[in-house]
């Protein structure tokens, strides 16, 4: 009887095993320095696109890993079978559209101005309706600011790009990031540190990364890579990663 039991478990595994090697798996993101990180239209590089990569090699799916704009990422791991998105914050209003298969990583989110707006007072949430703000559409800052029921002069913009080219011209007076991208966006854009002041920084529960996955995902593959990602951050693979790109825990 134990043997048999042993021969139909070993069975089942296999077929598991089969099933995860069958299925594709599609991974999508967006250009998020410097988590992940386009250049010339293409997904090159980033701490949480080499976290999944790893991830990918660890548990040996058959996976491929594209960059869209933010909405048109998210509305394909909403729709589509075996898609995974990252890196994504956990709010309450995602909660029951996805499966949450690991936390990558933690922000706090900000507002910056230019500092030569000596005109704009920004210290306090209630003044945020006072001035122009851009937000990524779709993404974590505008729901934030849907929350916080600011709702007039709001630009929705497809990156964080073109938010610190908007800012940056003047045509924004303010615009919701946070530190690692702002870092990363003035580098590239070449705006000096003291250019830039950040008056208002939002600490809220909700700002934490995640990879997570559409309904409509395997449940097998879905299982196999949480185990993976816990897999990584125990071997050391994590937070090497995170070291590398002078990430803190």
């Amino acid at each position: 009887m134990t043997i048999k039991l042993a021969q139909l478990t070993l069975i089942i595994l296999l077929l598991f095993s089969d099933n995860c090697k069958a299925a594709s798996v599609h991974f999508v993101t967006e250009h998020l320095p410097p988590f992940q990180i386009v250049e010339n239209n293409k997904l090159s590089s980033g701490a949480m696109f080499e976290l999944v990569k790893a991830l990918i090699a660890y548990t040996k799916v058959d996976a491929t890993i594209t960059s869209y704009p933010w909405a048109r990422a998210y509305a394909l791991a909403l729709q589509q079978p075996n898609t995974f998105i990252f890196s994504m914050q956990r709010v309450s209003s995602r909660e029951s559209l996805f499966h949450w298969i690991g936390h990558l990583y933690t922000l706090k989110t900000q507002v910056a101005i230019l500092s030569k707006r000596l005109d704009i007072k920004l210290d306090k949430e209630e003044y945020i309706n006072n001035y122009s703000i851009g937000a990524v559409n779709g993404g974590f800052e505008h729901l934030l600011l849907n929350k916080l029921g600011i709702d007039r002069n709001i630009y929705l913009a497809t990156s964080y790009k073109q938010l610190w080219q908007m800012l940056e011209s003047g045509r924004l007076d303010s615009i919701m990031t946070n530190p690692y991208t702002s870092k990363s966006m003035m580098k590239a854009l070449g705006i000096n540190a003291n250019e830039v002041v950040f008056p208002l920084e939002f600490n809220v529960d909700e700002n934490k990364l995640y990879l997570a996955a559409s309904r409509r995902t395997d449940p097998v593959i879905i299982e196999k890579l949480r185990q993976g990602l816990i897999a990584l951050k125990d071997n050391g693979t994590y937070q090497k990663i995170l070291t590398k790109w002078q990430l803190n825990l």
